[in-house]
């Protein structure tokens, strides 16, 4: 046993210089191993990361579609004598309504237009709301009023503005700040890279729709 112990190991050393090189290298080992290990958990953590906040935009973008299709369901055709008020509800990233919520208003009567709004968002949260919205229709081009939280409100709809088909909005506009330098930025017809630069600070975001 003592010589084959003796033969794993250069002519010149000793039994116990080998037990050390052992050691020392299975050490060397272990510690390749955990980076390896480290380097491959991080990967799988990011790579979940950005599924995860895939998921959530898409759910986003869902639950935006769902509410404007409902919306134009039940008042498209309707003059009601005073503008509905509908309850606010929870949007993906919002775990109770003073958190963030998702909105519908009704900046006119008759019935015209309307906004959905999501509120207590994070400006990379707005980048990817925008950038996930291919479903933009075309830009009423109306100027708008009001600061953020409060959705934009057209200060005049057009006689016979474009009609967005397939649910479309037709403007898309983020807010930032608060108090008086709050402010809502039409991003309708911007790049994404403009989107990006008009974004800092942002934690609201506005769809309008005309019926």
């Amino acid at each position: 046993m003592i010589m084959g112990k003796h033969l794993s190991c250069s002519a010149t050393r000793t039994i116990a210089r080998c037990h050390g090189a052992s050691r020392a290298f299975t050490l060397a080992e272990s510690a390749i191993v955990m980076v390896l290990v480290g380097i491959v958990l991080g990967a799988i953590w990011t790579q979940t990361a950005a599924v995860q906040r895939q998921n959530l935009l898409n759910r986003a973008v869902d639950q935006i579609r769902e509410a404007a299709d409902a919306t134009r369901g039940t008042y498209a055709n309707q003059n009601p004598a005073a503008t509905p008020t509908i309850a606010p509800v929870l949007h993906p990233w919002s775990t109770d309504l003073t958190s963030g919520s998702l909105t519908i208003t009704f900046p006119s009567r008759p019935l015209r237009a309307f906004n959905i709004t999501l509120t207590g968002l994070q400006p990379e949260i707005c980048i990817g709301l925008v950038a996930s919205n291919s479903f933009l229709g075309p830009n009423v081009g109306s100027a708008f009023a009001g600061t953020p939280p409060a959705p934009p409100v057209p200060t005049a709809l057009p006689p016979n503005e474009t009609r967005a088909q397939g649910g479309d909005p037709t403007n898309v506009f983020l807010g930032a700040g608060t108090g008086t330098s709050a402010a809502w930025t039409d991003v309708t017809n911007l790049t994404l890279t403009d989107v990006i630069a008009a974004s800092p600070g942002c934690t609201s975001i506005s769809f309008f729709y005309v019926m």
